[in-house]
């Protein structure tokens, strides 16, 4: 997976799995690239998390 914060596009193999909560963090909005990057292995960490639901 892919997250371009400067293009706004979130592409790549399991984007799809991941996308919708990214887009309700506000990450592809995120200017920063290194606030856009912390914050989404924090989605990803949230998301993925033994016993997380889809």
């Amino acid at each position: 997976m892919y997250i371009h914060t400067w293009s706004h596009e979130i592409t790549g193999p399991g984007a799809d799995l991941i996308r919708a909560d990214l887009i309700a963090a506000g990450i592809p909005e995120e200017r920063k690239r290194d606030t856009a990057h912390r914050a989404s292995l924090a989605v990803l960490e949230q998301r993925f998390r033994t016993g997380a639901t889809a």
